[in-house]
């Protein structure tokens, strides 16, 4: 039987001097000067406050101009079809069930199976699944069809290229933590990749309550967080923004100024 995997991001080419990228792209829009000029009198203040202007103000389509290629493995091909959701400025390459024969496949292991006592069979239950899938192939079924009886929990690789702006979307969408697990660790990896190389973006680059103060998953979802990257957040509402909640850590009504909930119209008639 294979073994447990847990999810991993290697970075394979990332465009070189992406700070640079950016503020020439930002910079071009506006300046009188030809582009040629304009990269060579660029100093690193100058491209600093390009940067900064740009994330302040999220004007994002000079981010397309910087790419990041990734391999990722230790991921479930329940994972991978949450991941290719994310098309417009993403490209992939998988590991492929119909050309390659999957021998002692390696394996997602969550962490709720464990939690709940459930390990032992579910790891039984891989080695099942791997022996049925031997036997289709010994009977003649071709590996392109063996392989419906793999479990999600399969382990596949993956080639991810992404351009910035599409980078800072799916960070956004998928390092809140109502994700799973997977999915969750790997926008974290990839959210470190990318300050590395552009560490400006921090206070940018992750879920709304952390870029915006703001959960957009509203009550019913926020449950299953609890802990919003910055407290206090407001949590959406219907009524927003007429009407604001703020909440915090564990989920709890969080005060601001003596204020958890507030009425717009009361605050301006009180102004």
């Amino acid at each position: 039987m294979g073994k447990k995997v847990a999810p991993k991001v290697i970075r394979i080419w990332s465009t070189p001097d992406p700070r640079r990228v950016i503020a020439i792209a930002a910079r071009m829009t506006y300046s009188n000067i030809p582009v040629d000029q304009l990269q060579d009198k660029l100093n690193e203040d100058e491209i600093g406050r390009s940067v900064n202007a740009i994330l302040e103000r999220r004007h994002y389509s000079v981010l397309r101009h910087v790419s990041f290629s990734f391999a990722v493995t230790g991921v479930g091909r329940a994972f991978s079809h949450q991941l290719v959701r994310h098309a417009a400025g993403h490209a992939y390459e998988q590991r492929s069930q119909h050309y390659r024969t999957e021998k002692d496949f390696d394996f997602v292991l969550p962490g709720t199976v464990v939690q709940m006592g459930q390990q032992e069979p579910y790891e039984d239950f891989m080695e099942w699944a791997q022996d049925f899938y031997d036997e289709l192939m010994k009977s003649g079924v071709p590996k392109e069809d063996a392989r419906q009886v793999l479990p999600n929990a399969t382990e596949t690789h993956l080639i991810w290229t992404a351009n910035l702006e599409g980078l800072v979307n799916f960070i956004k969408a998928r390092a809140c933590r109502v994700n799973t697990d997977e999915i969750k660790t790997i926008a974290s990896m990839a959210r470190k990749e990318i300050l590395k190389d552009i560490p400006e973006m921090a206070k940018y680059l992750g879920p709304t309550c952390l870029t915006q103060g703001m959960c957009f998953e509203g009550k019913k979802f926020f449950t299953h967080c609890n802990m919003p990257w910055q407290t206090p957040t407001v949590l959406w509402t219907p009524e927003f923004p007429k009407k604001i909640e703020l909440v915090g850590v564990g989920g709890e009504v969080a005060e601001v100024d003596g204020l958890s909930t507030f009425s717009m119209n009361s605050k301006l008639r009180d102004v």
